[in-house]
This record gives C-alpha cells, sequence and structure tokens, in this order.
C-alpha cells in the first residue's frame, strides 16, 4: 500500500498529498505553483492574460510568509533542487 505524506505550501498555504518515496527524493517546502511563478515576481502574483504562461498556472492571491521569508523559502527551494540534480547525476550519469 503507498503511503502518502500531506504537504503544505509555505508560501501561499495549498496542501496536497505526495507518496513517501517522491518525497524522500523531493521534500520541497513549496507547492508547484509557487515554484513556477518564482521569486522575482510580486508577491500577490496575477496571471497575465497578455504573456503566455501555462495553462496550469495558477494566480497566487495570498501569502502567508512575509516578503523575506519567501525569498529564504526559494533559496532553500532551488538548493534542494541543486542536491537532486546531482544525486541524480551520481546515481544515472550524464
Amino acid at each position: 500500500m503507498t503511503e502518502y505524506v500531506d504537504m503544505k505550501c509555505a508560501i501561499c498555504g495549498y496542501e496536497w498529498k505526495i507518496t513517501e518515496k517522491r518525497y524522500d527524493l523531493y521534500p520541497y517546502k513549496i507547492c508547484e505553483n509557487c515554484a513556477l511563478i518564482g521569486p522575482n515576481e510580486p508577491a500577490l502574483f496575477k496571471v497575465s492574460k497578455r504573456k503566455p504562461a501555462p495553462s496550469f498556472l495558477k494566480d497566487r492571491e495570498s501569502i502567508i510568509v512575509s516578503e523575506k521569508e519567501m525569498h529564504s523559502l526559494y533559496e532553500e527551494y532551488y538548493n534542494q533542487l541543486a542536491n537532486v540534480s546531482k544525486y541524480l547525476k551520481q546515481k544515472y550519469g550524464k
């Protein structure tokens, strides 16, 4: 039986579930939507109707941390991505 981990985005508060196996590899504290929005956008982000954007990108109407904390969460997220990338390169090569 697959076990799931309850997650809550540290930036916008969105809740989701991921498998324990995936959590071991990707223990991110932010949701995929906030990851796609990125740290250089305003805290309250609206998807532009003028610019092309992925159809799954959603508005971020609120943040549950200060902007300073939000930027440190993004920094942690990018460090985790780098670690996962190193792990995958070691395990699977180029």
